[in-house]
């Protein structure tokens, strides 16, 4: 009920945009525990769960709809359990509606999150190594994530990788609906190349 209540107020999120060039093969992913890589299916969006990976029926239906329009999902597996997800595009971000467009040979890495019981073991930096595999060996040169400035661990994580913060925005919420976005004009000819 509380939640219900306080999602009548505005609420306001600061977000970090994140930014790695490609120069180099990058080291292989070592995470604490053995996770093993790929591309996800349609069908593994079905079999997510609301306990542990927050995909309800709403959320399920955007997925499939994500993958079909061309995005990618990356599933890391621990003992056959899907610990981590992760979405990649390289055609655009999207940012409470709004949309920029990508430059060719840019990949947006979106959507993160590692199953509760499975963090702290260093898997979402497996992650950001395995994108950057992936994206050296497609011929990509750049690299772009959003972090939301209260998420502390993957600001370290993205960093750890060699990141580098080119700039920040906020999005204005009221009513569970995102209003409007804010970002500079400079950013945005960042983002898009």
């Amino acid at each position: 009920m509380l939640s219900r209540v306080l999602n009548l107020f505005p609420k306001i999120t600061r977000w970090y945009v994140y930014e790695l060039a490609l120069t180099g093969e990058p080291n292989e992913p070592q995470p604490l525990i053995d996770v093993t890589w790929r591309e996800g299916t349609a069908a593994d969006i079905e079999s997510l769960t609301v306990e542990d990976h927050g995909y309800d029926g709403f959320r399920k239906q955007w997925a499939t709809e994500t993958l079909a329009g061309g995005n990618r999902l990356l599933i890391g597996e621990v003992d056959g359990f899907a610990a981590h997800l992760a979405w990649t595009t390289q055609r655009q971000v999207t940012i409470a509606g709004s949309t920029i467009p990508l430059s060719s040979g840019t990949e947006y890495i979106y959507s993160g999150q590692t199953v509760e019981r499975f963090r702290g073991k260093r898997i979402q930096n497996a992650k950001i190594r395995r994108v950057m595999q992936r994206a050296h060996s497609e011929g990509l040169v750049r690299l772009l994530t959003l972090v939301p400035v209260n998420v502390q661990t993957s600001m370290r994580n993205f960093e750890r990788e060699g990141f580098v913060r080119i700039g920040e925005g906020k999005t204005y919420r009221f009513l569970r609906r995102f209003y409007y976005v804010t970002i500079s004009q400079d950013l945005l000819r960042k983002i898009s190349g």
